[in-house]
């Protein structure tokens, strides 16, 4: 793990602490129930964060990318968001959409890191 050191433990612990209990709530609760939960857990310190901009106090994102591989995070975090967006949409399988989402963006990562790859040994 990459986390500052200037980084609030609190506040990266709720983070933490955040995520894990959105995640599971996904499988156990109606989003009806889920989505202003997601709301109140990620919406309102990310309201916070933006509006006071002190670097002790990252936001979920960083401290995502800061624990978590590009090639991983980012998948992960696009399917959640296809996921709720489908949900919203009211899609019969929402976590299909997360699904492919996630994948298209891991195989994106992949192909633009070999494409990146192949044109620095062209240089």
């Amino acid at each position: 793990m990459k986390l500052k050191p200037y980084w609030n433990p609190w506040w990266v612990t709720m983070w933490a602490m955040s995520v894990a209990l959105l995640v599971v709530l996904g499988f156990l609760v109606p989003f009806t129930i889920w989505s202003p939960t997601m709301m109140l857990l990620l919406g309102v310190p990310e309201m916070l964060v933006s509006a006071k901009h002190r670097p002790s106090y990252p936001s979920v994102f960083t401290i995502i990318a800061a624990v978590i591989p590009k090639w991983i995070g980012l998948p992960l975090v696009y399917g959640f968001a296809a996921v709720y967006i489908a949900a919203l949409l009211g899609q019969p399988n929402p976590e299909q959409a997360g699904l492919a989402v996630a994948v298209s963006k891991w195989f994106a990562i992949i192909v633009e890191k070999r494409f990146d790859e192949s044109r620095s040994v062209r240089a």
